[in-house]
């Protein structure tokens, strides 16, 4: 998290960043967000076949992540919980509904969720409906950003 941190600071300020995670990442960019104050040009993040419901395998893994992604862990209770109080910025849940690594649970407590049939946890990077949903909504809030910035500048 704080490579993320520096990433982001070391962009100038007049940017808005979308945030976009898949498996872990996922839940590395939500924790960001909620956990550790953000960034206020952060406009939304995204998640791809990211296990906020926990994955069993990853009790078998030999690095605290294992502890953390494993179902009932400590660290989803408490991305679940803040989400379900307050999203701090817009979220959106992508998961693949023959997904074997994740699957169940691959949606955030609160937000949107778009599930891609036929499509299982590393195919979600390359599958055209995952891409199209993607470039879709950063498109939608920046068409939004614009017409906001408008109105402030008229």
């Amino acid at each position: 998290h704080e490579s993320l941190a520096r990433t982001l600071w070391s962009h100038s300020g007049d940017v808005r960043i979308h945030l976009i995670g898949h498996s872990i990442g996922g839940l590395a960019v939500c924790y960001f967000v909620q956990e550790l104050g953000s960034d206020a040009r952060i406009v939304q993040t995204l998640s791809i076949g990211s296990p906020f419901g926990g994955a069993k395998p990853a009790r078998l893994f030999p690095a605290p992540v294992g502890r953390d992604v494993a179902p009932g862990s400590r660290l989803l209770a408490r991305l679940a919980e803040g989400a379900r109080q307050r999203l701090v910025v817009p979220h959106v849940s992508i998961a693949g509904l023959e997904d074997r690594i994740v699957p169940n649970g691959a949606y955030l407590a609160a937000g949107e969720r778009v599930s891609v049939p036929g499509c299982g946890h590393n195919a979600l990077l390359y599958h055209p409906r995952v891409v199209a949903e993607v470039v879709l909504r950063i498109q939608h809030v920046q068409a939004a950003a614009t017409v906001r910035d408008a109105r402030v500048a008229g």
